[in-house]
């Protein structure tokens, strides 16, 4: 019996090839040389288990589906609305009014001056030139686009007082500025259109303050939203020569609304590809954003996600139960504005 149990136990330990281990590494490092050569690297191996049972993608838009790029293409204030030219960060382009073919010069004291100072004294973002002459942007991509913009304005140059200043929060979703200006003082803010509505009771016209029509700049920002672009509005307030201190407080009402960027941020020609690539494995992808609807659904065509018509915002999702979610969430193709944790 002894003897028979040694030969087993032998002829399983010959029947293993001396080279095995050594041939099962190569392999394993041929295929994560493949994968890697496709971008995928996995340190883990049941994650590759977990994804081959995916049926469902949810990806963030900026940065991951669009070249996080932003380029301002229109802006709207309460008298008119202007098209922008150029594509890129180089300080170049003109600025017509929307359906003529004359560019703009920006005159001082006007609707339009007053905002892209406000653009461009609340901003955090610096432009830059290489050895190369190629421009770029230090800084958050938001607030390149409207320095970029700021720049191709050609506007006089001015020695603002800087004083304190709130970078963009998230939670607040806006950042703000005191500063001192030709002998007056002024809080400057730039952040989501729909905070900065609520607080404003007056808006900037060429006629000076007159009340706020939240429909006209709704209706605007529907338009530009259709066109795929992204919003950004502006807002400031006078404040008082001695003030040296900002607080949120401060700026929950009492702003004049001086207008709205629209911002295009193109996608990814890679991400297109990956999508059609899902879509035929039978994977759905859906896109969460923090724009506006409508421009969310125009991107959304842009890269080739089905039904892009079919869009529900953060706070809906917030109220809803499960069994609402589950017979209505599948369809959805798009959820913004999404907050994380919400």
């Amino acid at each position: 019996m002894g003897e028979l149990l040694l030969s087993l136990i032998s002829l399983a330990v010959a029947a293993v090839p001396e080279g095995l281990p050594a041939i099962i590494s190569i392999i394993l490092s041929l295929g994560v040389q493949t994968m890697a050569r496709k971008r995928a690297i996995i340190r883990k191996l049941p994650t590759v288990e977990t994804l081959g049972a995916m049926t469902v993608v949810c990806s963030d838009k900026t940065g991951t589906l669009t070249m996080n790029e932003m380029t301002v293409k229109a802006i709207i204030t309460a008298d008119c609305c202007y098209r922008v030219e150029g594509d890129s960060y180089e300080p170049q382009g003109r600025i017509f009014l929307e359906g003529s073919d004359e560019p703009v010069q920006v005159q001082p004291g006007t609707v339009l001056e007053t905002w892209l100072r406000t653009i461009d004294l609340c901003n955090d973002s610096q432009l830059t030139q290489d050895e190369r002459g190629l421009w770029g942007i230090t800084g958050g991509p938001t607030e390149g686009a409207l320095k970029v913009l700021a720049a191709k304005a050609q506007l006089p140059a001015w020695s603002p007082s800087g004083g304190p200043r709130f970078p963009f929060d998230s939670q607040y979703k806006y950042m703000s500025t005191l500063q001192h200006i030709d002998g007056n003082a002024r809080v400057l803010i730039t952040g989501a259109p729909d905070v900065i509505f609520a607080m404003c009771r007056e808006q900037m016209s060429r006629h000076g303050a007159v009340p706020f029509e939240a429909q006209y700049w709704e209706e605007e920002m529907a338009r530009f939203a259709r066109q795929g672009l992204r919003m950004v509005a502006a807002a400031c307030k006078p404040a008082s020569l001695d003030a040296t201190t900002l607080n949120h407080e401060d700026l929950q009402e009492g702003l004049i609304f001086l207008g709205i960027a629209g911002m295009m941020d193109p996608p990814r020609p890679e991400a297109i590809d990956a999508i059609h690539a899902c879509q035929t494995a039978g994977i759905r992808v859906k896109m969460i954003t923090g724009d506006h609807p409508q421009t969310a659904m125009s991107i959304g065509q842009m890269l080739g996600i089905t039904n892009s018509s079919q869009a529900m915002t953060g706070y809906q999702l917030e109220h809803m139960d499960d069994a609402a979610l589950g017979e209505g969430g599948g369809g959805v193709r798009h959820l913004c504005p999404y907050q994380p944790g919400a």
